[in-house]
């Protein structure tokens, strides 16, 4: 529904009745296929945690974040879920054409 941007933190708000009961990974490690970008747009690799019903992101390489992507890519395997078993839906703060995406 919204972002928090922090100095070098980027914090992704959901709909309240989207997360039903809260926010879980589905194997019990880290959200996985989130990416953020800069000014530069290019994207890269995020850390996630889960906070609350919030994911708090961050990347070594992205020091002032204001764009994300989420499971935007082909055919990726995510584990964000609601805690009744919900995936999250794909998706991006961005409308940028031109972008780039670097995997590592």
């Amino acid at each position: 529904s919204s972002l928090e941007i922090k100095g070098k933190y980027i914090y992704v708000n959901f709909q309240k009745n989207s997360v039903t009961n809260g926010l879980i990974t589905s194997d019990g490690l880290s959200p996985r296929h989130f990416f953020i970008a800069g000014k530069d747009k290019v994207f890269r690799p995020a850390l996630a945690t889960i906070i609350n019903n919030k994911i708090k992101l961050y990347s070594d390489s992205v020091s002032n974040p204001i764009a994300v992507r989420y499971a935007f890519t082909n055919f990726p395997e995510t584990n964000l879920q609601n805690k009744i078993g919900l995936p999250a839906y794909p998706f991006r703060t961005d409308t940028w054409k031109d972008i780039q995406i670097l995997k590592k």
